[in-house]
């Protein structure tokens, strides 16, 4: 199972919400980050825009550390580096940024379809090195 915390992913570049339906069909779950502890999630996606929720993004990474998830930050340029940091989560991609469709797809491929597990290189105690850590253009 994929979860969407944050803002509904009905608020992303429409090419970007439907490469992400299609490969994973997340259910926007909010703020209600006790999904998170499910025992068949292996990683999650959290939407923020540039009116952070820091309560939310310091929940999510408290839970997703201490449970072994991949807290996948998805967000537009121009927020603080410190929610896009490698010691806080296991990704990070800049929606709004040009030609975000074609890293975003090399990126996904390294994930499992439908996110029911992550691929054995790409296990959060596994360090990942750029492009599949984060998806910069």
């Amino acid at each position: 199972m994929v979860y969407w915390l944050g803002k509904s992913s009905l608020f992303l570049p429409e090419s970007v919400r439907k490469l992400v339906s299609e490969s994973y069909s997340p259910n926007d779950i909010g703020d209600d980050v006790s999904y998170l502890t499910e025992a068949n999630v292996r990683f999650a996606f959290l939407y923020l825009d540039n009116a952070v929720d820091e309560t939310l993004f310091i929940r999510s990474v408290r839970i997703c550390k201490n449970l072994d998830r991949a807290l996948i930050v998805v967000h537009h340029t121009g927020i603080p580096d410190t929610y896009t940091d490698e010691n806080m989560v296991f990704a990070h991609i800049p929606v709004d940024a040009k030609n975000v469709i074609k890293p975003l797809q090399a990126w996904m491929l390294s994930l499992e379809p439908r996110g029911s597990t992550l691929t054995a290189h790409l296990s959060p105690h596994t360090p990942v090195t750029s492009p599949q850590k984060s998806v910069k253009i």
